[in-house]
């Protein structure tokens, strides 16, 4: 696996002045990040609101995004024991996967929604969530639990969260077949939209007019042409949701 490093003056030169991000948050998230997704493909397919109207992120410097849209990792997934996920390209130094594009990151996120499909168990906000931002972890994984940097995974709270934007309580069983163009493909891409907002933070997406709280916007196209190559239907053909659009 080729690992991707890039030494801090290539973003940072000594003599330089702070830098000063062109998003919403306007503070770096790293200065000299070591890891980051190749430039002119990070914040692809991902919009947020700036004075109530979406647009495409406005800086898409390494150092300007919160890690999970610096690796093109949305769903922040972590490389696997067995080895790396299908377009992954280097993992950071806790682990999360780097991916080449953000089409393959999401298409990660959905082969690991649909393992928990085939499980046969039944999957519900808060058990998703339980694996994803489990209780006894820290947030952002900053720390060893229970010493976390930002405080431990607020896991109901993302469970609730969760489960409302399906209109479903934390505990409902939840459709999560994505071979199923009509509920199944909704709930998962309602499922990744609060995902990635939780990983990249509220502050970072900003808010629709009238909505309470921050949320990005993920493109549904790219969301379904991922998740249509790791969904298959009953008959084995692949679940081409995108097609059905």
């Amino acid at each position: 696996m080729r690992t991707i490093f890039f030494v801090a003056g290539m973003l940072w030169s000594a003599g330089a002045g702070a830098i000063e991000c062109k998003n919403l948050v306007t503070k770096p998230y790293n200065s000299s990040p070591k890891y980051f997704a190749p430039d002119g493909t990070r914040g692809e397919a991902i919009q947020i609101w700036i004075k109530g109207v979406l647009a495409t992120i406005p800086d898409t410097r390494a150092e300007c995004l919160p890690i999970s849209l610096r690796l093109n990792n949305p769903g922040a997934m972590k490389t696997p024991v067995k080895g790396p996920w299908a377009g992954q390209v280097a993992r950071d130094d806790k682990g999360h996967a780097v991916f080449g594009t953000v089409e393959q990151g999401m298409a990660a996120w959905g082969l690991w929604m649909s393992r928990r499909a085939a499980s046969g168990q039944p999957q519900t906000a808060f058990s998703i969530m339980s694996r994803y931002a489990p209780p006894n972890d820290c947030v952002g994984s900053e720390g060893v639990f229970p010493n976390c940097r930002y405080g431990p995974n607020p896991t109901r709270e993302y469970a609730n969260q969760v489960a409302a934007s399906v209109g479903k309580k934390a505990d409902d069983p939840l459709s999560v077949n994505g071979a199923d163009c009509k509920e199944g493909r909704n709930v998962l891409y309602s499922l990744f939209q609060q995902i990635a907002t939780f990983e990249a933070g509220a502050n970072f997406c900003g808010k629709e007019p009238g909505k309470s709280r921050g949320m990005c916007h993920i493109d549904r196209v790219t969301f379904d042409r991922a998740l249509d190559g790791v969904f298959v239907s009953a008959d084995g053909a692949s679940g081409r949701c995108s097609a059905s659009k």
